[in-house]
């Protein structure tokens, strides 16, 4: 099934969903609902809303995992996102799935009941929270991957302003010569005319576009005044 058909039956469930909990609640609202009694002490808006919220959780899930499905696997932080977006779904659902079928069963069950009834519960969210944190586990590289790639957009998230010390790796200015933290000398750098890149003060050539830096620099003011001396 492609991702366009999947990403189109998501979206038909997700406006289904939402009708049927409109419904629902708007039948429960009704006044006869809520004197006509069904089942024990059950009004009927009582059973109508709680049919519509358990319809609702149905229809998340197969919403969610089709969702999941459109998402293309390339790898990084996506990889990681969509591969702990099916246990963090299930986590959601058992949340609320807990506390619908406890508003049922609560007239229902003594203390002792009620605490098998969250042991129980318990137990199944350790079991999905395990199940969690082996899919994040098993996907770590995929972030560390998507981190370090972003750090060689801007090394070591430092501001613009901002330097990383070779030694100590603090944060330094930019325009600082000695870290303040170890003082070891900050190598100054400096700006490529042609390209604007930012270079190394004692490199020769520009890493980015190839040109001759000390061609390409401008003239010193002791430079430029032999010149001029020379000319007149």
């Amino acid at each position: 099934m492609s991702a366009n058909s999947n990403a189109l039956r998501a979206a038909q469930l997700l406006v289904t969903l939402l009708t049927v909990l409109a419904i629902g609640k708007a039948v429960s609202l009704v006044p006869m609902m809520d004197q006509l009694e069904l089942f024990w002490h059950f009004k009927a808006g009582q059973i109508v809303w709680f049919a519509a919220k358990l319809a609702a959780l149905v229809l998340f899930y197969f919403c969610a995992s089709l969702a999941l499905q459109t998402v293309p696997d390339r790898g990084g932080a996506l990889s990681f996102a969509m591969s702990v977006a099916e246990p963090l779904c299930a986590l959601v659902i058992l949340a609320m799935a807990q506390s619908l079928f406890w508003e049922i069963l609560e007239p229902f069950v003594n203390t002792t009941g009620q605490t098998i009834y969250y042991g129980s519960v318990l137990a199944l969210i350790v079991g999905v929270s395990v199940w969690l944190v082996l899919r994040a586990y098993r996907q770590a590289d995929q972030l560390v991957l998507a981190l370090s790639d972003l750090a060689k957009l801007r090394p070591w998230l430092a501001g613009t302003d901002k330097r990383r010390c070779r030694q100590c790796h603090a944060a330094v200015s930019a325009n600082a010569h000695f870290c303040g933290h170890c003082g070891g000398p900050i190598p100054q750098t400096a700006q490529c005319q042609a390209c604007g890149s930012q270079v190394a003060a004692d490199q020769r050539y520009c890493p980015d576009c190839g040109v001759d830096l000390q061609q390409s620099a401008p003239p010193t003011p002791s430079a430029a005044a032999g010149h001029d001396e020379s000319a007149t």
